[in-house]
């Protein structure tokens, strides 16, 4: 998936031994455009709790019923700190919302056959 597919839902993952369903966001873009950057993640991450709160998911996987919701946010490029910044003010306004967060990068350069030199 990706971040300009605002449409869609990118994956969702549960995890019944600690009762969670992460609904989960794939970044694949790089930063430098952070205007767009923002907008196509606000527009995505509003669309995700358009999906939440209207009954899909639990239409689409009734067993996670009680399950704590995270929204889970993979990013395959570091942010910078006024992006990092821009994360947060996401996670409270999330938290407001009633859901978790959670925020992770992945190297995706193997995957796709690119040398990663070693430190």
């Amino acid at each position: 998936m990706s971040l300009r597919d605002v449409d869609a839902i990118d994956y969702i993952g549960v995890n019944i031994l600690f009762k969670r369903v992460y609904v989960g966001l794939f970044d694949e873009l790089d930063w430098r455009d952070e205007r767009e950057h923002q907008d196509l993640l606000t527009k995505k991450i509003d669309r995700y709790i358009r999906y939440i709160r209207s009954g899909k998911l639990l239409l689409n996987y009734p067993k996670v019923r009680g399950y704590e919701i995270v929204i889970e946010y993979v990013s395959t490029h570091p942010m910078p700190s006024s992006a990092r910044e821009y994360w947060k003010s996401r996670e409270r306004l999330l938290s407001e919302a009633g859901f978790s967060t959670r925020a992770r990068g992945v190297d995706v350069r193997p995957a796709l056959g690119i040398a990663v030199e070693q430190p």
